[in-house]
């Protein structure tokens, strides 16, 4: 019989549309930016082969269709012979189900010129003994840990807690477990989420989805329930509805009894940033919602569990909305988690460096740098961003920054500044960007697209009070914080969009650069932030 045909000779005969097809678009988005120009297509079978693997490329059924379509028509008789199926039932070849160690796969690989994985020669049975099966949509073992102990507390006892995970630790992803064990096990069942603002309420449906098309066991309704939507919540009888306070409040207050109506179907509520949760409108909702039915699970999410770090009272609002039951990641020997998560590279190890604006210029101690800085934070924060000095004072931190980082972020003064930024960045040649509550849905999610590709060219990212949350962008290895707070929360939120480490897509360091004096109580140590709230939580399970 005739030689086979080797399949970098099959792949030069394809045109540029399929050898596009069988690469990842990263790995094509990234070839192009690198070079500067589209890849050729010798570059494309370069990358196939490359990114691919020869023999994984042979046993996908879907790409091995594509390589097939290429093959001369008398290359293909002689395979489809070769294999041991009917004379001309070419298609029978792309969709032969190949198994690892059989003569199968020996034939298919030999055609080709590709040689058979070193583990599977010599085999000569069919039987696989054992084999690592990898799940889709998987959990990390510290986050199979508390989604159970968290579900099993919104299941039983108070039937409310918190879900306390460091931001980047995977909240969102262990809390659409539990929603999805929740629904599988109540059928038909209604599930709400509630946020804020539309960035974290897009996050949820989309994650929803992703999570959903591998753990669901039936087809149901997700319901988008913000901006100009005009789905009727009540209209969902098996599924999520994914809300905003702000619609639901409005949607309410036409008609007082719908929202008492809707609590007679959900059984389940998800809070995302819970600590917002205590807010008046927003407790009104969820104390709506959850206490129509004795059943009803209601599971918070945050990785700050209070409003601020010095008021108390503030704090226990939200400890008794739940019921003062919360829910934390426990890591044996580890009395923090966040360290754990940081040398175990969940989490960039961060690195903070304050710049100097004079707030501290005359305090004496800890307790004067703590009344200063409680002190006219908004005048603080107008006066800054109409100093030349010190907007000259950031621009230069972030061209520093922009020489090691690929994705820089800032956090302006005001909304101004941001946006002055942003334009003097782009004068000087580089590559950024600028979004504030009054930017377009279009625009901001082309600018977000745009930040969030896999490229080495280095970008900034320029905002004011909308991408504290709800935003991700695991390239993203350095901050510049140049808004002056006294909020804990809002400072941790900040600091947590640059410290996605390895494991999460993310970096080894961050670069965090702050106006925010570090020797306040839990500024400048994400390990002392997280646990700055213990005190007003009497069970944490």
């Amino acid at each position: 019989m005739a030689p086979g045909f080797g399949l970098k000779a099959t792949l030069q005969r394809a045109n540029e549309a399929v050898l596009i097809r069988l690469l990842d678009p990263a790995v094509v988005a990234l070839s192009r930016s690198a070079a500067g120009v589209s890849p050729n297509a010798k570059t494309l079978v370069d990358l196939v082969l490359a990114t691919r693997g020869r023999h994984a490329l042979l046993i996908d059924p879907q790409a091995r269709s594509e390589i097939l379509a290429l093959l001369p028509a008398d290359k293909l008789d002689e395979l489809t012979e070769l294999l041991g199926l009917p004379s001309r039932h070419h298609d029978s070849v792309g969709s032969l189900q190949i198994s690892p160690g059989t003569q199968a796969e020996a034939d298919l690989l030999g055609f080709f010129g590709v040689p058979s994985h070193p583990e599977n020669r010599g085999k000569n049975s069919s039987i696989i003994n054992e084999q690592r099966c990898i799940p889709n949509y998987a959990l990390f073992e510290h986050q199979r840990d508390v989604a159970r102990r968290a579900y099993k507390k919104t299941q039983t006892d108070a039937r409310r807690t918190i879900l306390h995970m460091p931001t980047g630790a995977g909240k969102t992803r262990t809390a659409m477990h539990l929603l999805c064990d929740h629904l599988r096990n109540s059928e038909p069942a209604v599930v709400i989420w509630l946020a804020y603002n539309r960035e974290l309420l897009q996050q949820a449906a989309d994650e929803f989805e992703r999570a959903w098309s591998v753990l669901g066991n039936r087809e149901l309704s997700i319901a988008r329930f913000w901006g100009s939507s005009t789905v009727n919540p009540l209209s969902v009888t098996d599924g999520l509805i994914v809300a905003g306070y702000n619609k639901l409040y409005n949607w309410w207050r036409n008609d007082m009894n719908l929202l008492p109506i809707l609590g007679d179907s959900v059984s389940y509520i998800v809070v995302d940033e819970a600590h917002q949760a205590t807010a008046r409108t927003y407790s009104t909702i969820i104390e709506q919602l959850a206490d129509k039915r004795p059943d009803t699970g209601l599971l918070g999410l945050t990785a700050t569990p209070g409003r601020t770090w010095a008021d108390r009272e503030e704090d226990r609002l939200l400890a008794n909305m739940f019921r003062g039951v919360k829910v934390g990641l426990e890591i044996p020997g580890s009395p923090n988690p966040v360290d754990f998560l940081i040398e175990k590279e969940y989490l960039a190890r961060p690195h903070f460096r304050t710049i100097d604006i004079g707030l501290t210029a005359t305090a004496r101690n800890d307790e004067d740098i703590a009344r200063q800085q409680l002190i006219g934070e908004e005048k603080i924060r107008e006066d800054l961003s109409e100093n030349t000095s010190w907007n000259l004072t950031v621009l230069n931190e972030i061209e520093g920054l922009v020489q090691h980082h690929r994705r820089v972020m800032l956090f302006g003064t005001t909304v101004s500044q941001s946006r002055t930024i942003a334009a003097v960045l782009n004068s000087r040649g580089y590559t950024a960007f600028h979004v504030d509550a009054n930017s377009s849905t279009f625009d901001r999610a082309k600018i977000i697209q745009r930040y969030t590709s896999v490229t080495d060219e280095p970008m900034v990212l320029c905002n004011y009070g909308v991408l504290t949350t709800g935003f991700d962008a695991p390239q993203t290895s350095a901050a510049v914080i140049a808004r002056p707070t006294r909020s804990l929360v809002l400072y941790s939120q900040m600091v947590g969009r640059a410290i996605r480490g390895p494991r999460a897509g993310g970096n080894e360091t961050a670069e965090i650069v702050t106006v925010v004096d570090t020797r306040l109580p839990g500024f400048g140590n994400v390990s002392e932030a997280f646990v700055n709230w213990e005190d007003v939580w009497p069970t944490t399970a």
